[in-house]
């Protein structure tokens, strides 16, 4: 079947075939025959070949359990007789899709239902009251489960893979006799692929139950693009729309309960969490919304191991490192050439370019910027950006401030790797501080012109393969200045910033502090504060 039929008056007619005994005036001819009624041609229509199970029972007795009637085209039919007591009435119980085993007490739903609904669309009748006779007995049906139809307005310009809700259990326990299906307690939850029938119409059967879905929609240049639902208390015979509108960067979803044929149950809206300022907890904090993962390492300090990606009102998100825009977007590096995106997951592992009037949210000049040293710019209450003296005993080598006569070096450093004789991008990794390779937006001084730095690491230059083509330098920003240089043509604001080098010397990637131009895009890590 390909859903489920659609029924005149909702109702499917059961009718006995009556030749009468000469010796006890019971029919002779007494196999059991339904048909169903059906007023138009649609996809509810059974197909040859399927079965329903029947059970009739009488007030003392079950007469006939779970026997199979297969459809021919026009009627359900087997070798089930009616019983011979003309006058007893009985109770009809009937069911699809049939189970050969037992009459089902629990059923469960396909989590792949690409090929069709029919195995899933579980449905059941109950007549009581009902005596032999050669005249239709209306035997009303119901979906005891849930649909779920998702119209789909693609604009990615990619075709749709696969449509997939996510968090559902997918086993119910049944009570065909109160017409009632709900999840099992003990199920598992899995993910439901829908059927689809256009290129714009998806459609799955799910358990009745309360369930806040994750959408999931994989293009065919392999982007999933997700959306989380509401908590929803889904019923049995419910149908629910989902609509949906696939852009190239994201997905929107506007959900209401709809009616065709099934019981309208009402609204299902998207889920809009409540919006969190900042909430600390063991290994990560929340920070306007956005999760960010952390490590407290052996002498104390408390890193986020992820890189901010944070916006703060009044800046947006550039794509342009031409620009001084503060805030530029993430980059990958295509053919020696640098190609900005705002892929959400791009983002999301590498964070965003920030220069230091974005990070610390004002102007920053000759004049003030030594006041910014272990502020807390934008990073959560209780955090601030590192200093210099954090990132030497994170890393273990510093260049020298203006005050200083030579670099400064600490060999009990985190990161210091003593047989190298430098702090390493591998022992980062290995220790959970999650080096990531996000580059920079290069600006050398106030003149020159910027750009995203697009030199790689070549295999020559590191021992290990997955660095190969990543940027070959990636900076992070300190919150200590350096030095103002001016001359004749330019000047440069200069802050200390931790980066990466790759060279034959340094294949493992050596972390030292440099000196880095205040107008450039660099890597935000925020420390917790003691």
């Amino acid at each position: 079947m390909k859903k489920i039929l659609l029924l005149t008056a909702g109702v499917l007619m059961v009718a006995v075939s009556c030749n009468h005994n000469s010796n006890n005036g019971t029919p002779e001819s007494e196999f059991v025959k339904i048909s169903p009624v059906i007023t138009k041609v649609t996809d509810t229509n059974f197909e040859t070949g399927d079965r329903i199970g029947l059970t009739i029972t009488t007030e003392n007795s079950t007469y006939a359990e779970n026997k199979p009637l297969t459809y021919d085209g026009t009627l359900f039919k087997g070798e089930l007789k009616w019983y011979s007591e003309a006058l007893e009435s009985s109770t009809l119980t009937a069911y699809y899709p049939y189970n050969e085993a037992a009459v089902p007490s629990t059923f469960s739903v396909l989590s792949d239902q690409s090929a069709g609904l029919s195995t899933s669309d579980l449905v059941a009748g109950v007549k009581s009251g009902v005596t032999p006779s050669a005249d239709a007995i209306t035997l009303p049906f119901k979906h005891l489960l849930t649909k779920i139809l998702l119209e789909i307005d693609n604009q990615s310009g990619e075709s749709i893979s696969t449509v997939l809700l996510r968090g559902s259990k997918t086993t119910a326990d049944v009570n065909l006799a109160e017409l009632k299906a709900g999840a099992s307690a003990e199920a598992e939850t899995h993910s439901i692929k829908a059927f689809k029938s256009s290129e714009s119409l998806y459609s799955a059967i799910v358990v009745p139950q309360k369930v806040a879905f994750v959408l999931a929609i994989t293009t065919a240049n392999g982007k999933e693009l997700t959306q989380n639902l509401t908590s929803t208390d889904l019923q049995g015979g419910g149908q629910y729309t989902i609509k949906v509108k696939i852009l190239p960067e994201d997905v929107k979803v506007s959900i209401s309960g709809e009616i065709e044929n099934w019981t309208d149950k009402g609204e299902i809206s998207i889920d809009e969490p409540e919006y969190i300022e900042f909430e600390e907890h063991d290994g990560y904090f929340i920070y306007k919304n956005e999760k960010y993962t952390t490590k407290t390492f052996s002498d104390g300090s408390t890193w986020m191991t992820q890189p901010l990606r944070y916006v703060p009102e009044g800046y947006t998100v550039s794509t342009d490192p031409v620009k001084q825009d503060h805030i530029w977007a993430p980059y990958t590096i295509v053919n020696g050439e640098a190609v900005a995106s705002t892929d959400k997951a791009l983002v999301e592992k590498h964070g965003y370019l920030y220069d230091y009037d974005a990070i610390f949210g004002e102007s920053v000049t000759k004049d003030n910027a030594a006041t910014f040293e272990g502020k807390q710019g934008i990073c959560p209450t209780g955090w601030h950006v590192p200093t210099r003296a954090e990132y030497v005993a994170l890393c273990g080598f510093s260049n020298r401030s203006i005050t200083e006569s030579g670099t400064l070096t600490d060999e009990n450093a985190l990161l210091w790797d003593k047989e190298l004789g430098y702090g390493s991008v591998v022992k980062a990794d290995e220790l959970g501080w999650n080096h990531v390779f996000s580059g920079y937006r290069q600006k050398n001084n106030d003149a020159a012109a910027a750009k995203y730095f697009s030199g790689t690491i070549t295999e020559d230059k590191t021992d290990v393969d997955s660095y190969v083509g990543q940027p070959m330098m990636t900076f992070y920003a300190s919150s200590t200045f350096y030095n103002y240089n001016q001359n004749s043509t330019s000047n440069s604001l200069q802050f200390f910033g931790m980066a990466t080098t790759f060279t034959t010397k340094y294949p493992l990637g050596r972390l030292s502090l440099m000196y880095i131009h205040a107008e450039s895009g660099l890597q935000l890590r925020c420390i917790k504060n003691k």
